[in-house]
């Protein structure tokens, strides 16, 4: 950070005019407004909070209809938050979980009410008691999709259950959904009924809910074994009822959120047809995305077990974890003094794991800096891209990533003019727990707002 200050506490960032290197913190109070509507459906690593991309169509002075692109989706806070002002929204996700449960969150579904409901839950309860069905979890049916150590992490009564609870949603039709629905509604019903069965699999393993990496609790159920269909049925009344509320907002609206299965590097979209970007990047070396939510891709059947390492190396930050040595073998550089010069040093070790961490520096930057010069293409001359990023330590070095992505935005490699930038200090513990111990805390973000010059 450029100086220590003491953070002003808001409830949304100023956007008229901010002072350079200024820094603000939200109210704990406004983190009882994060989870409203169908913000909380889900939870989801790293996510940023829905008061950034609202202060950011604010700062862009937005117009009902106009366009905003968020390059790294995430689970759709960006998307919700312009379908709920009247935006129309594009995106690109390559995580295929952050896909359908930004989809979910941004699809309306009027059809719903209070009674149908308590139909709908009670439909799925006495399918549920009724099957009598035998599972053998052995991978041998299409939609038993599990890692050969799935014990490890769940017992095998409430994996049962869960294996049956999604065959249920599956096999649901206007018929025994138990009230009067079209083809339309019931694919957008069982998608929302998928990201809530989602959302509770954790509740039901051994995973540790309260750390954002992978860990096993093991005494967490030593007073006995959750109720897997209790628990789904409980999740499903919750967020119906948030749906409702969005639903309820939205309704007479006509606008569009599409969310496209691209990294952001690839954004299929005309130049200059933008009319804000706002996105959160992955962080550097940070957070394990795929690995947060590696059983819901599964029990999901949206990734095959033997297909996940590979899976794994298409995102933007890709962990040493799934960097095979015919990746760091060679060395990389990416044109950029001052992050070649770390990966110059690194390689130059002769250490594997230097090697690894220096090819995962390279691909992060030069994926980000195609990610910027795609941003530009997009982006509508005198528009803003609004980046929220933070930085990191890898082996022992730290690495300010905020500023060479500042570098490289407003290089003549891409173009951008820096607008301002400020920082946010961030609440959310999540973010500062447990990483590796040569990560550091990220207890800062930088906002920075860049413009594409007129000309």
């Amino acid at each position: 950070m450029d100086k220590v200050l003491t953070p002003e506490e808001v409830n949304i960032f100023p956007y008229e005019y901010i002072e350079k290197g200024s820094i603000y913190t939200f109210k704990p109070e406004v983190s009882r407004e994060v989870t409203n509507y169908t913000h909380g459906m889900h939870n989801y690593p790293a996510k940023y909070i829905p008061q950034i991309p609202r202060w950011a169509f604010l700062y862009s002075d937005l117009k009902k209809g106009d366009v905003v692109l968020d390059p790294f989706n995430g689970s759709g806070t960006t998307s919700l938050e312009a379908k709920l002002q009247g935006f129309n929204s594009y995106a690109t996700e390559i995580n295929p979980l952050g896909r359908l449960l930004a989809k979910v969150k941004t699809t309306p579904m009027h059809f719903l009410n209070e009674l149908n409901i308590e139909i709908l839950i009670s439909s799925i309860k006495h399918i549920f008691l009724q099957d009598d069905s035998y599972i053998k979890i052995d991978n041998s049916e299409e939609d038993i999709n599990l890692h050969e150590n799935w014990n490890f992490w769940f017992e095998e009564q409430n994996a049962i259950d869960l294996i049956r609870i999604k065959r249920i949603i599956r096999n649901l039709d206007t018929e025994s959904v138990g009230f009067t629905i079209d083809n339309k509604e019931l694919s957008d019903l069982k998608d929302f009924l998928i990201i809530c069965y989602s959302s509770m699999v954790k509740k039901v393993s051994y995973f540790d809910e309260r750390e954002i990496k992978v860990r096993k609790k093991k005494d967490k159920f030593d007073e006995g074994l959750p109720d897997t269909l209790d628990i789904f049925l409980k999740v499903v009344h919750k967020h119906l009822e948030s749906m409702i509320e969005f639903s309820n907002h939205v309704k007479g609206t006509n606008t569009v959120s599409e969310i496209v299965p691209r990294d952001a590097t690839e954004i299929e979209l005309n130049d200059n047809y933008v009319d804000l970007i706002v996105t959160s990047p992955p962080y550097l070396n940070a957070i394990d995305y795929p690995m947060a939510h590696k059983y819901n891709l599964f029990f999901l059947d949206l990734v095959n077990p033997d297909d996940y390492s590979n899976h794994c190396r298409d995102y933007v930050g890709v962990t040493e974890r799934v960097v095979t040595k015919s990746l760091y073998s060679q060395k990389r550089l990416l044109g950029y003094k001052v992050v070649d010069d770390i990966i110059e040093d690194l390689y130059s070790t002769g250490d594997t794991t230097d090697r690894n961490r220096a090819y995962i520096i390279w691909q992060y930057f030069d994926n980000m800096l195609r990610f910027l010069q795609e941003s530009y293409r997009v982006l509508k001359p005198g528009k803003n891209l609004i980046i929220v990023i933070g930085d990191n330590n890898i082996r022992k070095r730290y690495i300010p990533t905020h500023e060479y992505i500042r570098e490289l935005a407003t290089s003549n490699r891409v173009g951008f003019e820096l607008d301002t930038y400020f920082y946010h200090q961030l609440r959310n513990i999540k973010l500062k727990v447990n990483r590796n111990k040569t990560g550091g805390k990220i207890k800062y973000e930088m906002i920075m707002i860049l413009k594409k010059p007129l000309n």
